[in-house]
């Protein structure tokens, strides 16, 4: 165990209070992308022909147990379980006990989950006792750096069984959040946590049917879906319907979202808050461009006909908001709702239609499209408790190259595409979004690293309505950047 890991019990105490309280292909040039759905007969003659890939090496692991820490609950950030225990007759959840019963087949190996509420402070107490829990640990993208600093959780470039630069592993995540040329945690096939947690734009069909606006699809496709088109949609959609001179949950609005939307939309634009350089990482947020970016933003969340949360608008506090939002969603009062991708499993019996749009470009020259996946997200990390981790590390390979196989079709095809995307023009605006699943460091960090004080910023900024980000960031920079060094100098 590397000499690092003894740190973990003198700060053991101090942490587990604070946290307690690919892409799968790289498309989607200028709006378009290569057919991510799998039912297609080009993909699955092609990129999906098992012949077109070198299988892992398999080896016979006489019995071994390869264990997966995981949440038990069927949230939206840790949708599907990695090992569920029996068939149910759910379409993607009996095609995770295929992909795990071909695996233990190969490898003489059983696979089986251990479940904890919190995985996270499951995984803590375990690496600080010592304990080699689990080969693999599924927690919130946001918690990982935490462990990493303190050497708790192994480098998944340094195991050599691991093809990271195959089809079946995100290439964004591992380009965007790898630092110093380490990887800690992973997305792609093994998981569907990436796909569901990603953030899309939902739109009313038939509110905007009602408004008379243009074929979406065209407008995406064509490039043209742009920040300044989502303005001049939403502008004027309000509406007080009730006649009671207030407008509120009762009426209808053009757009609702969050009050962390700022960072959906600008990661939208391409843009980070922090860069690689030749010399390291940086922040970006003394450039023009980008503050022209944040400032676009905030005039769009901030419009007349946008609204953030409904805090201080609603009436009814006995519901969480999210509640209230879908329910104007579904009584077609709401015309763009930001949400995840897995927040539309929940409107499967919506009466009027529903499609996905991906966020919008700040400008039409913008190549690709961009969709921020939520730090939230439960992705997978490998203790450095982990006894053999080049066992661990075949395995878990396994389970991904099994997994674009074994998952993709039922979750894409069957799940998604078939029970949430209402007709084809639906299925291309999804696969777009998944195409287009961005990173950034900051963002899976401000809870457990950095620490930058950009989201405080941010927040308050949409709170008081008020573009104070020069002033703001100026008063913090310095801090910030201090931290950023300290932080990176964890990882050398």
């Amino acid at each position: 165990m590397p000499r690092r890991i003894f740190a973990i019990s003198l700060v053991f105490l101090s942490c587990l209070l604070f946290f307690s309280c690919g892409q799968k292909s790289e498309e989607a040039q200028g709006g378009t992308t290569e057919n991510l759905d799998p039912t297609s007969a080009d993909a699955e003659e092609s990129f999906l022909s098992r012949s077109a890939h070198e299988e892992p090496e398999i080896k016979n692991f006489e019995n071994y147990s390869f264990r997966i820490l995981e949440s038990p609950l069927s949230n939206v950030f840790s949708f599907h379980k990695q090992a569920p225990e029996e068939q149910t007759g759910d379409v993607v959840a009996d095609a995770f006990i295929s992909r795990n019963r071909a695996v233990e087949g190969k490898y003489n190996i059983s696979i089986s989950a251990v479940f904890e509420e919190n995985p996270y402070d499951a995984l803590y107490k375990s690496i600080a006792a010592g304990d080699d829990v689990c080969d693999l640990g599924f927690i919130p993208s946001n918690t990982a750096y935490g462990l990493a600093q303190i050497g708790a959780i192994a480098d998944f470039k340094a195991v050599n069984a691991l093809r990271l630069d195959m089809p079946w592993w995100d290439q964004r995540i591992i380009e965007s959040l790898s630092i110093n040329g380490k990887t800690y945690i992973l997305a792609g096939d093994i998981s569907t946590n990436d796909d569901v947690s990603a953030l899309t734009i939902l739109y009313n069909k038939e509110l905007y049917k009602q408004l008379g606006y243009e074929n979406p699809y065209q407008i995406v496709s064509g490039g043209k879906w742009t920040m300044d088109k989502m303005a001049e949609m939403i502008k004027g959609v309000n509406r007080d319907l009730n006649g009671d001179g207030i407008i509120d949950e009762n009426d209808r609005w053009g757009m609702s979202s969050e009050s962390i939307a700022l960072y959906y939309f600008f990661f939208g634009s391409g843009r980070h808050y922090i860069d690689k350089t030749p010399g390291g990482y940086e922040f970006t947020l003394d450039d023009a461009k980008v503050r022209s970016v944040m400032e676009k933003t905030f005039e769009l969340l901030t419009a007349e006909d946008s609204i953030y949360d409904l805090y201080g608008k609603i009436k009814d506090t006995s519901v969480s908001v999210y509640v209230t939002l879908e329910k104007m969603f579904v009584e077609d009062r709401l015309l763009f709702n930001v949400r995840l991708v897995g927040d539309a499993l929940n409107l499967r019996g919506m009466e009027s239609d529903f499609g996905f749009l991906p966020f919008p470009k700040y400008e039409e020259s913008q190549k690709e499209y961009y969709s921020w996946v939520t730090f939230y997200a439960n992705l997978p990390v490998m203790p450095v408790t982990v006894a053999d981790r080049e066992k661990s590390g075949l395995i878990t390979e396994a389970l991904a190259f099994e997994s674009m196989f074994a998952i993709r079709e039922p979750f894409y095809g069957k799940l998604l595409n078939a029970k949430i995307a209402r007709g084809d023009e639906d299925t291309e605006m999804l696969n777009i979004v998944l195409s287009s699943k961005s990173y950034d460091l900051d963002g899976v960090t401000y809870s457990s690293g950095i620490q930058s004080g950009i989201y405080e910023i941010t927040t308050a900024m949409l709170a008081k309505r008020e573009f104070t980000f020069a002033s703001s960031w100026e008063a913090i920079k310095d801090k910030a950047e201090a931290n950023l060094e300290k932080f990176l100098r964890a990882f050398e």
